[in-house]
């Protein structure tokens, strides 16, 4: 009982510091392309959106290697080390060509590390139904300790040109954090490889699992919300700043997102066990749909804050459930592996690079070239109608087939 207590702990500070690491850059890595390197729209959603591309690449990658020709931990290793090297030379980057060619070796390096920690975290713990959630909820903890400690000691007292300069020390202390993650792992126990055990180096396991009608929709799913998310990621900065909020208060008021999705992930669990995937991914589709509608009605603090605290909700309801949920059919460590690595390409991957490559033209496309305002209600209004269809969708669907999506065979 308590070396599976301890074993919590240990995963809980690999997840708190895996999104301490991305809480510290993400929320403000559009601003500082466009306000510190002057980078167009167009330019930054270019940029943002090659960790989409790198995340597939990595993640194949993952995929194929994890588990088979390296342990998940030493695969961890190696990619924090990289990162750790990529994001030193990317902070001494101005031109947009440089800048472009050292984020994209910054996110190869990172790309599949989501789907490690996942399947690490899935391979220690039994009842990962249950659990899974609790462990998550420090990545959420981690992403608000990251925006609350930058901004408040780093960004809080000085004016807008300086706290603009000072956004380029979030990337050091990324830097800073992927050596100490990569220090970390190599604590972590590890499963051996069984040399003597014949296994394919394509993920037919996971691909097996992933064909299932079902499994297949939440698959398409996780392509389609992610890539709103990243949406949501990219616009949301550049849309306070233009609202008239300060610069040193962006990133704590969008950890408020972070704070309700914490507060989600400690009861997600026993919202699962009482209810069903169905109805709690239903839940999350909702929560997702009103963040748009909120910003698209305004502005105003009560509506902004709504629309943060959906955005945190949506991420536990939806993203969350749904990780846990691929992983319950999951027959055994090869198929899990895989499972998460491809859910990773799909979320992490394809729908990030369509975010961010969709909401850089779409700020583009509705700035005025005259007063550099974009219309930010046009930018709201189409994700808006999407998530709203795919909502009506999700509803279709569960109605079609209503057992595999609500009655899921646990993991033995």
């Amino acid at each position: 009982m308590m070396r599976n207590r301890y074993m919590k702990i240990r995963l809980s500070l690999l997840m708190f510091l895996q999104f301490f690491n991305s809480g510290i850059i993400c929320p403000i890595m559009s601003l500082y392309l466009m306000n510190n390197l002057n980078f167009s729209g167009n330019q930054a959603g270019i940029i943002l959106s090659v960790s989409g591309l790198t995340t597939i690449i990595s993640s194949i990658l993952g995929t194929l290697i994890a588990g088979k020709i390296l342990t998940v931990n030493r695969l961890l290793n190696i990619c924090y080390f990289l990162a750790s090297i990529n994001m030193i030379v990317l902070i001494y980057q101005t031109r947009f060509t440089f800048v472009l060619v050292t984020y994209l070796l910054y996110t190869l390096s990172m790309g599949c590390t989501n789907g490690c920690i996942n399947a690490i975290i899935f391979s220690h713990e039994k009842n990962a139904k249950k659990n899974f959630s609790g462990i998550q909820m420090w990545g959420s903890i981690g992403w608000i300790s990251a925006g609350w400690l930058f901004s408040m000691v780093w960004l809080r007292n000085v004016d807008s040109i300086v706290a603009m300069v000072r956004l380029s020390y979030a990337l050091k202390i990324s830097a800073c954090i992927s050596i100490v993650l990569f220090l970390y792992t190599f604590t972590l126990p590890h499963k051996k490889l069984d040399k003597k055990e014949k296994v394919s180096i394509l993920p037919k396991e996971a691909i097996v699992v992933l064909c299932r009608p079902q499994n297949l929709f939440i698959c398409v799913l996780l392509f389609i919300i992610f890539s709103s998310f990243q949406y949501y990621i990219f616009s949301i900065g550049p849309f306070l700043r233009q609202s008239m909020y300060n610069e040193s208060l962006i990133i704590p008021l969008m950890s408020v997102a972070q704070i309700s999705e914490a507060l989600c992930l400690g009861v997600l669990g026993y919202f699962i066990m009482k209810r069903d995937y169905k109805f709690v991914m239903f839940v999350g589709l909702i929560c997702n749909l009103w963040r748009f509608v909120a910003l698209f009605l305004g502005s105003s603090v009560p509506l902004i804050l709504s629309a943060l605290i959906s955005h945190g909700l949506a991420s536990a309801f939806f993203f969350t459930t749904a990780c846990i949920y691929l992983d319950s059919q999951c027959e055994n460590n090869y198929a899990r592996a895989g499972v998460q690595q491809i859910a990773c390409i799909l979320s992490y991957g394809m729908g990030a690079s369509f975010g961010n490559l969709s909401a850089g033209r779409m700020n583009t496309l509705f700035e005025s070239k005259i007063s550099e305002f974009v219309n930010y209600k046009a930018v709201w209004l189409i994700p808006t109608l999407i998530c709203g269809f795919i909502v009506i969708l999700f509803v279709v669907f569960s109605q079609r087939h209503k057992k595999p999506i609500i009655q899921m065979n646990e993991r033995k």
